[in-house]
């Protein structure tokens, strides 16, 4: 990435490749998905969609343009014609054609994104012994999860708000878990606010790993390693809950699984 320090995230990337995707159904396109262009791409196995290519012709679409801007220029190459490498975490429309953020899919993108993204073995088979070791129940246990973005990763900060956080949170999950007879994961980016969590709500379920960002760190295998983990985790719930205010944000990552998935997704 040349504009910016950092790539956009997981996330954001499949919503610009969800654009792209749609625009190369609507102008006769092939669309392919360069692997050699972020570590993240090792740990799913090899579809007919991979391919590995030079990116040093690649444009790039992302902020500080709008995204309004950015739809407008992507739709304009799409129309131009020539074969072309992008890189963007462009908005993808809706049903009414207008712009948002993670709208709902139509199956035959749902299928396509599902089936270009297969996690590997390794990344299987440690799902499985999480779910053993660390859940103490097996995938196939209907769960929830409830999955916090905190920003401490990316905002120093929050580490004064720690505690804060933590009691705002409690007060929020715990009417949820308190006594359910269902099974509810957390997940967050950050590891004190987790333990934290954990130690006042025992019920809920929770492992331990590497946090990371795809968008912020991409020379650290284990922790996008673990956040795919976590990612393919996820698909499997039946529900996402997460919180967006206050100290919490909205977060790409739960949202781009529910619509991926087609699994319920509620704000706290």
């Amino acid at each position: 990435c040349q504009i910016n320090p950092c790539p956009p995230g997981f996330a954001d990337c499949l919503r610009g490749m969800i654009a792209s995707y749609n625009y190369s159904k609507n102008y006769n396109y092939d669309f392919l998905i360069c692997k050699n262009t972020h570590p993240i791409f090792q740990f799913f196995k090899n579809t007919p969609y991979f391919i590995e290519d030079s990116i040093d012709d690649s444009i790039e679409l992302i902020a500080p343009l709008s995204y309004k801007q950015i739809d407008i220029v992507l739709e304009s190459m799409f129309k131009g014609g020539d074969s072309f490498s992008i890189l963007t975490n462009s908005f993808y429309k809706n049903d009414r054609g207008e712009l948002e953020w993670f709208p709902r899919l139509g199956k035959d993108v749902q299928k396509f994104f599902c089936y270009a993204f297969i996690p590997n073995d390794d990344i299987s088979n440690r799902i499985k012994e999480i779910f053993i070791n660390s859940y103490y129940f097996t995938s196939d246990t209907p769960f929830n999860v409830i999955h916090l973005r905190t920003m401490e990763l990316e905002d120093d900060s929050v580490q004064g708000k720690i505690e804060e956080m933590v009691e705002y949170f409690y007060e929020k999950i715990n009417p949820l878990v308190k006594g359910a007879s269902e099974k509810f994961v957390l997940m967050t980016d950050s590891e004190k606010v987790a333990n934290m969590l954990c130690s006042l709500m025992p019920e809920l379920c929770y492992w331990s790993n590497k946090k990371g960002h795809t968008g912020v760190i991409v020379d650290d295998v284990d922790s996008i390693r673990d956040t795919v983990i976590d990612f393919y985790i996820m698909t499997k719930a039946k529900k996402i809950y997460t919180i967006t205010d206050k100290y919490a944000h909205m977060s790409g990552f739960c949202k781009i699984v529910s619509v991926l998935y087609d699994i319920e997704y509620i704000v706290l």
